[in-house]
């Protein structure tokens, strides 16, 4: 996203959809985009709506009365159409809309759109009504944006919401991926772009508040975080009041889960309910405000689901932030800051779990020191206290993987160790292993040349990364282009 103000990052195959939506317009479009705060829709639908040459209305809401919002609009139409209509009513909007759009298209995005419903929720009818019977057979690509997952849940994606069932498609922009956030560090090594990742995650506007810092990792977590008047400093609180009247058993939720409490009965227990009553709650935090993820054990037992919190950002903020904030409003942070730098590299090595992850998703079908990576699952495993980081399964071969974000170098033992676990798991087939190490393999291991191992090291990680973006980065030279984005 534009989030210096000079560079544009990722989300080019959010702009092709609303181009290409766009360019084969020939009835209409009804586009729900919507997303947690931070995510930068307002960026790429302005973006996007920059290249529409004429016959564009991009209406922001910040109105607090339906006459304030009727004069805005009137003036969106008087800049866009350079004509003067008076609304009094809805109708006399959406009659101006109706008629413009029959013979042209009509670019209309209306951002912050949860926000008509406290003060005009007979706009939000009107719009249904004009859909159903005029605008839907109209040339008209209508987007309405709203950072309140749970307010455009309500208004357009759930059964009972007004507008639900216009929609013709629906975009939920959610945080970069670790291949796509490497491009907006390229000046750091893998190590540092690792250890970022980790602490901010994918959003974007927590990236851009770091970026603008020009500081290290440490000095720049701790002034946009460590102080009460710090912009970062109870922003995963502030999130969540943004989207729930009561958060305050979601936070004692997050926060049991970040101690390592991932299970349904555990967490329920450590916050004193039952663990049929903890099902609503974890079913919101991981499907309306995507801030957990639940995983079952691949080749493992069922009903074994452990809830881990996804976004980096929360989760580092609930381990080193939230047990102290008492003392961080008290300007005594030297003792929490010795403290996270002593825990970091152990931190960091859950995230490189993730990372490898999502590394080996982006590679599926590609090759990796010529041995293609296929596979239709993949997954954790662990059983009776004993866990391999990535399991990826094959019709006829189950790959094993290890990762290691250590000073020391992995030798021997460290295979032998995911061989031995790799038979407790009810894998067939053939079985080929990979071990990645961030520091590297020692000689006796890489002499062995076993077959059926793969080893890999971040100068590896950071090459195949590289290569894999830089033919991506050819694919979208016209897109590129058409949209004023440097390489």
């Amino acid at each position: 996203m534009d989030y210096t103000g000079k560079e544009f990052y990722d989300r080019y195959i959010e702009l092709n959809f609303l181009k290409e939506k766009y360019d084969n317009l020939q009835k209409a479009e009804f586009g729900v985009l919507y997303g947690r705060r931070r995510m930068g829709k307002s960026e790429l639908l302005k973006k996007f709506i920059r290249k529409i040459k004429k016959n564009k209305i991009y209406v922001t809401i910040v109105d607090s009365n339906k006459k304030d919002l009727m004069n805005t609009l009137s003036k969106k139409i008087e800049e866009t159409f350079k004509e003067t209509i008076k609304i009094d009513n809805w109708s006399d909007f959406f009659d101006f809309i109706a008629e413009k759009s029959k013979e042209e298209k009509i670019l209309l995005i209306i951002d912050e759109f949860q926000r008509v419903d406290s003060f005009a929720k007979d706009f939000i009818y009107s719009l249904q009504n004009y859909w159903d019977e005029i605008l839907k057979k109209r040339k008209i690509m209508i987007v309405i944006c709203g950072s309140s997952m749970s307010m455009m849940n309500k208004i357009a994606l759930e059964e009972k919401g007004p507008l639900y069932g216009r929609k013709t498609f629906e975009y939920c922009l959610k945080q970069f991926k670790y291949v796509d956030f490497r491009e907006m560090f390229k000046e750091l090594s893998e190590e540092e772009k690792i250890r970022l990742f980790s602490v901010f995650g994918g959003t974007p506007k927590y990236l851009s508040d770091f970026k603008s810092l020009n500081k290290n990792l440490f000095e720049g977590f701790y002034k946009l975080v460590l102080s009460e008047t710090s912009p970062l400093f109870d922003e995963p609180i502030n999130a969540l009041k943004f989207e729930l009247k009561n958060p305050e058993r979601y936070i004692s939720i997050l926060r049991a889960i970040s101690l390592g409490q991932e299970m349904s009965n555990e967490i329920a227990s450590s916050i004193g309910l039952d663990s049929f009553e903890i099902s609503a709650y974890l079913k919101n935090l991981l499907e309306l405000l995507d801030i957990i993820d639940a995983n079952d054990p691949l080749f493992g037992k069922k009903r074994m689901k452990r809830y881990r919190i996804k976004d980096n950002f929360f989760k580092f903020w609930y381990k080193f932030v939230y047990p102290y904030r008492e003392q961080i409003s008290l300007g005594n942070t030297s003792s929490i800051e010795k403290r996270i730098e002593k825990e970091f590299d152990t931190y960091c090595g859950k995230i490189f779990e993730d990372i490898i992850k999502e590394f080996f998703i982006f590679m599926n079908g590609k090759k990796i020191k010529n041995k293609k990576i296929e596979f239709t699952e993949c997954g954790k495993w662990w059983e009776d206290g004993e866990d391999i980081d990535l399991v990826l399964k094959e019709r006829s071969k189950t790959v094993f993987i290890e990762t290691r974000f250590r000073k020391e170098k992995v030798g021997s033992k460290c295979f032998e160790e995911l061989k031995e676990k790799s038979k407790k798991t009810s894998a067939t087939g053939r079985f080929e292993y990979i071990l990645v190490s961030k520091s590297g393999f020692e000689q006796e291991l890489i002499d062995r040349k076993i077959p059926n191992l793969t080893l890999l090291n971040l100068e590896d990680l950071t090459k195949i990364m590289d290569d894999e973006t830089k033919r991506e980065t050819e694919k979208q030279v016209d897109l590129r282009k058409w949209f004023d984005i440097s390489s």
